[in-house]
């Protein structure tokens, strides 16, 4: 590829993620994006294979973020896989995790994905990605006509272009948010509420979706507040919390910062009532909070609940530690694509339509249906710390 193509190319799939997330001029870029992103790949690349049985090992891929998300990732498709060989795999032959990393410049991102999808031939993808790698992945899969399976990205965004080859089994943004705005203002009857999130894409875009739904359903947000990554500004933060009288905190962001806010927030003897979408929950996170952390209300994972306890075990036995939320959408996500193969064969738009019309009761987050744009249907459930448990608020 000359140099100029190979720039028409990586252009056309940067193209739809230019734009800030939630708006109108967004969902059309990513549009344009697409259109763009999908010609140049045509130009280069043969369109894959609709349908083969004669492999010897049957590809699947796992796209991960060179963050600390990735081995949570990578592990929790591992064992759904590793399962799946154990019995049988897909006619006798085994599956194969052929697994790729999305980091760096854009550009070496999308190779990534160009690999996995034109180069290894993969039969479906699990995308383990952050919104903007998603969005990325999603431009790519719809040229190689690729069913993507989103396992951790919740970017509303994504769903909104109507592309039929990416599912979602993570709740979105919105779906977190009418959990928590129900239970914030309806059940608890709080007024003065505020977010407080990371400086990063995923963070802004929940933040963002959040303030919207609840100015939806009436009710308008005190302040809205941000902070650095490294957490320069946390006394800033509390200290605008404490001006604006804020009888709630609604926190966005990756874990580690979330749980030294907290910590800073009671040590002042802060004592508003906490909240939190998936995105701030893991094991480590209820740990290193500790007692600060009573009374809080989070998103719960799906397999906090009974049904997820034999993978827990497993997963803790396999790996030394307990599954995060990362790991556990990843084995489902994976499960549903080997169930998917399993029912119809080796034969992509078929995998995609099987997807589109399952109902995967065997998850470990939950049962798993998708709408006609690929979000999982059902309720999101919350938890609330007492007595530095988790319990679930509607009881089971």
């Amino acid at each position: 590829m000359t140099p100029l193509r190979s720039l028409w190319l990586w252009s056309g799939l940067f193209a739809a993620l230019v734009s800030d997330s939630g708006s109108t001029s967004s969902t059309q870029g990513a549009r344009v994006g697409l259109a763009f992103g999908s010609a140049a790949l045509a130009e280069h690349y043969p369109a894959p294979p609709g349908e083969s049985q004669h492999v010897e090992v049957v590809k699947v891929g796992l796209l991960v973020p060179g963050e600390d998300e990735a081995l949570a990732a990578k592990q929790g498709a591992e064992m759904a896989v590793a399962k799946a060989n154990e019995g049988g795999g897909f006619g006798g032959r085994p599956f194969e995790l052929i697994v790729r990393r999305v980091e760096g410049p854009w550009g070496s991102g999308s190779k990534a994905i160009v690999n996995l999808v034109f180069e290894e031939g993969v039969w479906a993808i699990l995308g383990a990605l952050d919104g903007r790698g998603a969005h990325l992945a999603e431009q790519v899969v719809t040229k190689g006509r690729v069913v993507l399976v989103s396992s951790w990205a919740t970017d509303p965004t994504l769903s909104q272009i109507n592309i039929p080859w990416f599912f979602r089994p993570v709740p979105d943004d919105r779906q977190q948010a009418r959990a928590l705005v129900s239970e914030i203002f309806q059940a608890r009857r709080l007024q003065r509420v505020a977010t407080v999130a990371a400086d990063g894409y995923d963070a802004r875009v929940a933040a963002t979706t959040f303030a919207q739904v609840a100015r939806e359903a009436g009710y308008p947000l005190s302040v809205q507040l941000s902070y650095g990554e490294a957490g320069r500004d946390f006394e800033v933060v509390l200290s605008r919390i404490e001006n604006h009288g804020v009888e709630g905190v609604v926190l966005f962001g990756p874990p580690s910062p979330a749980a030294e806010l907290i910590r800073r927030m009671r040590a002042r003897g802060m004592r508003q009532a906490l909240f939190g979408p998936l995105s701030i929950v893991d094991c480590d996170f209820l740990e290193s909070v500790g007692t600060d952390l009573e009374g809080a209300v989070l998103v719960a994972p799906g397999h906090w609940r009974a049904r997820g306890k034999t993978f827990r075990q497993e997963f803790q036995d396999t790996y030394g530690y307990l599954p995060n939320a990362v790991a556990a959408y990843a084995y489902d996500g994976m499960r549903v694509i080997v169930q998917a193969i399993e029912q119809v064969g080796l034969d992509r738009e078929r995998i995609r339509d099987a997807i589109a019309n399952i109902h995967y009761m065997q998850g470990v987050t939950g049962p798993i249906r998708f709408d006609a744009k690929g979000n999982r249907l059902g309720p999101v459930g919350l938890v609330e710390i007492i007595n530095g448990r988790p319990s679930f608020l509607d009881g089971a």
